[in-house]
């Protein structure tokens, strides 16, 4: 991710001054979830990926509609992350979605919502009393990594709804400023990092993920991010996807998770 002013910086130097202006108020903060090195005590500990989730005892482990245990991806801590409801988010995903082999799943190569049984994300409330709880026997788990937050500011991808009711669609065509060449190349330039955040705007890959779960675009915002290219994650199964959890504005202030839609975003695959 970029600060609001290396995102400034970026769309002065390339884009038409009067598009830059009305571009930057669409820009969205967020908070970046960085693995944490050790010794390191200044960056706020935000959660953890894999490892042992810690659950209250009357939730039982997700599962999938045939009895297959979800795996745990990630806790995340509420308050470190600046959401408004106090507590702990903790994401559970099938790691059949990402199988290597593209026979084992019909859909395989689609981006899009999966089934509502292939991930589950549990909000465990501030005080509520909670134990590690160990993956059972036919899951898989994750290396626990710690995570940090790092605040920053993410850009709309040019398809954005919010790109759109601004520019209107316009903005979708080639020859827009907005979809220079040397414009998308220095949007990319976040440091290599492995995009993990919560809020702000999702990572673009191909087509913003705002139009993946129906009714108005406008209603959803990111609630979280996982980015399966993050070489430094045992990561089973295809590395290059993008979790996207998408949440609308009244059901993340009332803490309404369980309304949260998981959507993926994949990578072309190479044929032969």
């Amino acid at each position: 991710m970029h600060t609001d002013d290396e995102l400034a910086a970026l769309a002065r130097a390339h884009l038409p001054a009067d598009v830059a202006e009305r571009w930057l108020p669409l820009c969205r903060p967020a908070v970046g979830l960085v693995p944490l090195r050790a010794g390191d005590v200044l960056t706020t500990v935000a959660g953890h990926l894999g490892g042992e989730p810690a659950l209250p005892d009357d939730v039982p482990w997700p599962v999938t509609g045939d009895g297959r245990p979800l795996y745990h991806l990630a806790t995340v801590d509420c308050a470190a992350v600046g959401l408004p409801a106090r507590g702990r988010m903790v994401f559970f995903v099938d790691e059949a979605l990402f199988d290597d082999d593209p026979d084992d799943a019909d859909d395989a190569d689609d981006d899009g919502p999966p089934a509502a049984e292939a991930a589950r994300l549990v909000h465990v409330p501030a005080g509520t009393p909670v134990r590690p709880r160990a993956t059972p026997a036919r899951g898989n788990a994750y290396e626990r990594t710690r995570l940090g937050a790092r605040p920053g500011s993410t850009a709309p991808a040019a398809d954005h709804p919010l790109v759109r009711r601004e520019f209107g669609d316009a903005a979708t065509a080639p020859g827009h400023p907005l979809h220079a060449l040397a414009f998308a190349r220095a949007l990319a330039s976040a440091g290599g990092e492995a995009e993990h955040r919560v809020g702000g705007h999702p990572s673009p890959l191909r087509r913003s993920v705002a139009y993946d779960v129906g009714g108005d675009p406008l209603a959803w915002q990111q609630l979280a991010q996982f980015d399966r290219s993050d070489p430094g994650i045992a990561w089973h199964g295809d590395d290059g996807v993008l979790l996207h959890w998408l949440i609308r504005a009244d059901d993340l202030a009332a803490a309404r998770f369980d309304r949260a839609v998981l959507t993926l975003r994949r990578p072309y695959r190479s044929v032969g």
